[in-house]
């Protein structure tokens, strides 16, 4: 009997030290997730679903940019991105094959636009490339549209005198940098202005100094060859002809 009791005492004596020690531990868990922690250290926060796959991540890019990304994935496809670096902050929204569709940051077009303005892009979603941009420029609002191959076409704008402006462009490398069709408003009122293939102005349409209509027709060189207005003072209608060289020209009106 003696040694029955002997030998379950070193039965029990352990299982109740395993039970008040895992009793212990239990409890220190529970404290441990309730615990909130001042601050939390560390170079990329990712946070992943029950299957392991990454939903969202928080950390610090390598790129030139050097910002601080905060991404959404869905099915490893991004989602959506909000993040802020150099230049500020952006927000980002991507459709289910990974492309960019609307962007809302700073400076989103090139320059002269100053970092400080905000833009709003909207993408095609199917690359980067094609775009409609709407930012804010010195004069006021702007609003650019770009063909598939990344091309400008078209600027809503303010020019420098405050007033509305359209500009046309033909959609290649050359038309980015200038306007094949440009409508706005000046001191004297509405006009609009017909370049070609080499920037040079061919045709002219819009108010006079007396607030009269005058169409201007030039060469290729941007030369002037026909006129087509009113008279100053007496408000007849009148042409004016050049030559080839520009050195003499006819007039024809009413007196």
């Amino acid at each position: 009997m003696a040694f029955v009791l002997k030998n379950e005492r070193w039965i029990v004596y352990p299982l109740l030290m395993l039970s008040l020690f895992s009793s212990l531990v239990g409890v220190q868990v529970i404290k441990a997730q309730q615990e909130v922690l001042e601050s939390i250290t560390t170079r990329a926060l990712i946070v992943v679903d029950d299957n392991g796959n990454t939903v969202a991540t928080l950390k610090k890019q390598s790129d030139g940019y050097g910002g601080t990304f905060l991404d959404i994935f869905h099915d490893d496809m991004p989602t959506a991105s909000i993040g802020g670096g150099k230049d500020g902050g952006f927000v980002m929204v991507f459709n289910d094959e990974g492309h960019r569709t609307v962007s809302m940051q700073n400076n989103p077009g090139p320059k002269p636009y100053s970092p400080t303005q905000g833009g709003i892009a909207v993408f095609d979603g199917t690359s980067d490339d094609t775009v409609l941009l709407t930012m804010a420029n010195q004069g006021g609002g702007r609003i650019e549209t770009y063909n598939s191959k990344g091309f400008l076409t078209a600027v809503i704008t303010s020019n420098d005198q405050g007033h509305g402006g359209l500009a046309l462009n033909r959609g290649d490398l050359l038309g980015s940098l200038y306007s094949d069709v440009l409508l706005s408003v000046g001191e004297t009122g509405g006009y609009s202005l017909f370049t070609n293939v080499e920037n040079n102005i061919i045709a002219f349409l819009g108010a006079g100094a007396d607030n009269s209509g005058i169409l201007q027709l030039n060469n290729e060189k941007g030369d002037e060859r026909a006129i087509i207005g009113s008279v100053d003072k007496t408000g007849h209608g009148g042409i004016w002809l050049y030559d080839r060289y520009g050195d003499k020209s006819r007039s024809y009106t009413f007196y």
